[in-house]
């Protein structure tokens, strides 16, 4: 499956980890710029510090951690009314 062909509408905050096993890094960073080329505010957080892990514990299910509490606050300032920062895909 290809994700990435139909352009949100509205602010996306993608989170990977730049060693994932299961949806790996340049395919992320590829849909995220992908959007912001046709105007989505788009900010991705990459993390570069979690290792590659193989297993039923990987690094795309560890990287969920660390991402929590960026994405929790990302959607706080939404709500709140702060505009979403765009970084497209650094």
């Amino acid at each position: 499956m290809q994700y990435g062909y139909v352009t949100p509408s509205v602010p996306v905050f993608l989170a990977s980890a730049e060693h994932d096993e299961g949806a790996p890094f340049a395919a992320v960073r590829a849909v995220a710029g992908g959007w912001c080329g046709r105007g989505t505010a788009v900010e991705l957080e990459s993390n570069g510090e979690i290792p590659l892990i193989s297993g039923p514990i990987g690094t795309h299910v560890l990287s969920f951690f660390p991402a929590l509490v960026a994405s929790n606050q990302w959607i706080t300032d939404r709500l709140a009314g702060i505009p979403a920062p765009v970084n497209c895909a650094p």
